[in-house]
């Protein structure tokens, strides 16, 4: 009888840890678009630049250190140089706003890619870690 219980309260506890897994803490589902996206390529008037070119880009951002990536979570971030500028998003409009600032960026998210508008040169990201 004594195994029987136990392998009961096992079984229920597998269940229980399956079920929630992948549930945040308030047991709603994460959204598909949750992670970090790092830069993957650019559009610059209009037309996306070669992979030779967005290499080359990369490459100079980050001699500059102003090679940044973008987090949207429960907290939604630009980490540029170590540091974190939190944003507001507005996913109705696909704006972006830094906080304490009035400059609005527009954005597109499409099959897990994101591309950030600002003006002439559009800056393309792909999830690398969800969250």
């Amino acid at each position: 009888m004594k195994k029987i219980i136990t392998f009961f309260i096992a079984f229920m506890m597998m269940i229980t840890l399956t079920a929630c897994g992948s549930s945040s803490a308030s047991g709603k589902e994460k959204p598909e678009y949750y992670g970090t996206y790092e830069i993957t390529g650019f559009v610059i008037n209009g037309s996306e630049v070669s992979e030779d070119m967005a290499g080359q880009i990369k490459a100079e951002l980050e001699k500059q250190g102003s090679y940044f990536t973008v987090t949207f979570g429960d907290k939604n971030y630009l980490t540029n140089n170590g540091k974190d500028y939190v944003f507001d998003v507005d996913w109705d409009k696909k704006t972006i706003t830094e906080k304490g600032s009035t400059d609005v960026m527009n954005f597109d998210y499409q099959d897990g890619k994101l591309m950030i508008d600002s003006g002439d040169v559009g800056v393309i990201f792909i999830m690398t870690r969800p969250e």
